[in-house]
């Protein structure tokens, strides 16, 4: 599991390229490095993107939106262990 992977760099992409386990990354969607577009698509990569949160996973100014949004990613990462 990554938490704010920078997936606007080339060397994390080849990484996740070569991954050879299912992965979970979760970014918040105002991160400016969360790209998930750019996850390669044939490897088993869950994607969890926290609408408004910063790189810190947090929606500034909005601290009942970073509380859901940590919920939100508790419950992926428990399906996510589930799955092992």
């Amino acid at each position: 599991m990554w938490l704010t992977p920078l997936l606007n760099e080339p060397s994390v992409i080849d990484g996740l390229a070569r991954a050879r386990r299912p992965a979970l990354l979760v970014g918040g969607g105002e991160d400016p490095t969360w790209r998930p577009g750019a996850v390669p698509s044939e490897r088993d990569i869950g994607l969890v993107e926290l609408p408004g949160a910063d790189h810190v996973l947090e929606v500034p100014g909005n601290p009942v939106t970073s509380l859901a949004g940590l919920r939100q990613m508790t419950e992926a990462i428990m399906r996510f262990a589930d799955r092992a």
